[in-house]
């Protein structure tokens, strides 16, 4: 792990998945370095490992168990931390469980970052983040704001699309993201990583989002309130927005086709063996363009 570079960015990847925030963010940031990712699945780590050995992502340590990630060894260390914490406790699809579901994440990555105090915090989630509740009747949304508020962030939260950056499909998620100057010693190599970051803030930290923002948000996700179309976000992208017909090489964006076919006595369906995990990974993946255009919107409110 090379990170040694002048104006390298260091990137500690949550819930890594495929990597799609990433890739979302080198994007922005070129010169975004990842020095570690913690992923649990499998399927998914064999596919960050694969991507490794033919240099599609940065060589870095996988750890397995976010709960028991030794955030203290990388204090001082993390530009950027980012995650894309499991969803199906504030899924409209389970039993929104919300806070008291033990795939509720978040108060360990809360404590992460305290811990290691990356200067910019990242993460993604579903829709149903802004309407499911806490045990106290506070959007869950809000209570992610809130916390990285009390650990010293200016924070603020989106709702962006797949379809705003090209695609012929919604996937839409919710994008947080907190910004702090941070404690890290002084340097120019660490000035100009800064500069690259977006520059200097002298407010103080807090919330973008104000009550009525959260309603309004919330307002949106339970009465299906169209979102505002800007001529940016409904133009064509250059890797082109439908996907390629099938008898044309597929675009970088594209799910890999399954042939269904009949198998034989004793074979699996569809004639791939890890079609399920496949499905799973894409299903938990990020788009990566929409990861970009998050960031990007996103950094802009809290400088």
């Amino acid at each position: 792990m090379d990170t040694t570079k002048k104006n390298t960015i260091t990137h500690l990847s949550l819930c890594t998945g495929y990597e799609g925030i990433g890739k979302g963010l080198r994007r922005v940031l070129p010169n975004v370095r990842e020095i570690a990712y913690v992923e649990i699945e499998a399927f998914a780590i064999a596919n960050l490992v694969a991507k490794m050995e033919t240099q599609q992502l940065d060589a870095a340590p996988i750890y397995t168990n976010l709960k028991e990630f030794p955030y203290g060894e990388f204090r001082g260390q993390v530009d950027i931390l980012s995650g894309g914490f499991p969803c199906q406790p504030f899924s409209q699809a389970g039993a929104r469980k919300a806070t008291e579901d033990p795939r509720h994440l978040f108060p360990y990555i809360a404590e992460g970052i305290r811990e290691c105090q990356p200067r910019i915090v990242f993460l993604e989630n579903v829709e149903g983040i802004i309407s499911a509740k806490t045990t106290d009747g506070e959007s869950v949304l809000r209570y992610v704001l809130r916390t990285l508020e009390g650990l010293g962030y200016k924070a603020t939260a989106g709702i962006f699309s797949a379809s705003e950056v090209g695609f012929p499909h919604q996937r839409k998620r919710v994008y947080i993201l907190g910004y702090s100057e941070g404690t890290r010693q002084s340097s120019s190599d660490d000035r100009s990583r800064q500069a690259q970051l977006g520059g200097t803030s002298s407010r103080n930290a807090q919330s973008e989002l104000s009550d009525t923002d959260i309603e309004r948000l919330e307002g949106s996700v339970l009465e299906g309130e169209p979102r505002e179309q800007t001529e940016e976000s409904s133009s064509r992208c250059s890797w082109g927005k439908y996907p390629a017909r099938p008898n044309e090489p597929q675009y970088e964006w594209e799910a890999p086709r399954v042939v269904e076919t009949k198998p034989r006595l004793g074979g699996t369906a569809y004639g791939h063996t890890s079609r399920v995990d496949r499905l799973r990974l894409l299903g938990n993946g990020v788009v990566p363009q929409t990861a970009a255009k998050a960031f990007e919107t996103l950094i802009k409110r809290v400088l």
